[in-house]
């Protein structure tokens, strides 16, 4: 439940819940005793729901974050020639580093992101913490494969361009 949340945040969120109870509670006692019930006292109630829905608000937007990463992570490794959407991974992965990272699932994407961007030693730092983390996810295993393989990393070239594996499987260009 806490995973992948600032402490602030965490904190934040079980302040907001301890609170609100707290104000439920006296609510409760007003009616038990039937007093009235002011209206400071009920607007009061919206500060513990702001500190709950913050965290859960940010939360969201990391795994928004984390599905437009996956994205634009298969639209550069099918055109690893487009520019725009290199750019627009740098801005996701800048933006997803920013969070704690910690589940396996999570930390093979951006280090497949990191792939693409052609940041090996940053990938594989991401994956080798997600193999520490789950050594048997197929999400982690896949990606090791690609990150760990030096074939892989020859055909990635520095302008974006991906040379063909082998002969066999495309046409020569004519360069």
């Amino acid at each position: 439940m806490f995973q992948e949340m600032f402490i602030y945040e965490i904190i934040l969120l079980v302040l907001g819940v301890a609170f609100f109870i707290v104000l439920l509670a006296g609510l409760i006692l007003f009616i038990y005793r039937k007093q009235p019930i002011s209206q400071t006292y009920l607007a009061a109630f919206l500060l513990p729901v702001l500190m709950i829905a913050y965290p859960s608000v940010t939360r969201f937007s990391f795994l928004n974050d984390l599905v437009v990463l996956e994205r634009a992570t298969k639209q550069l490794e099918e055109n690893p020639e487009d520019e725009v959407v290199r750019e627009e991974l740098k801005k996701y992965v800048e933006e997803v580093e920013q969070r704690p990272i910690e589940t396996p699932e999570h930390l093979a994407q951006v280090a497949e992101a990191k792939y693409w961007l052609e940041k090996y030693d940053e990938a594989e730092k991401y994956i080798d913490k997600a193999q520490e983390i789950a050594p048997e996810s197929k999400a982690v295993q896949k990606v090791q494969k690609l990150i760990k393989d030096p074939e892989s990393k020859k055909r990635v070239i520095k302008k974006g361009k991906v040379d063909p594996p082998t002969s066999s499987e495309r046409p020569p260009s004519n360069d």
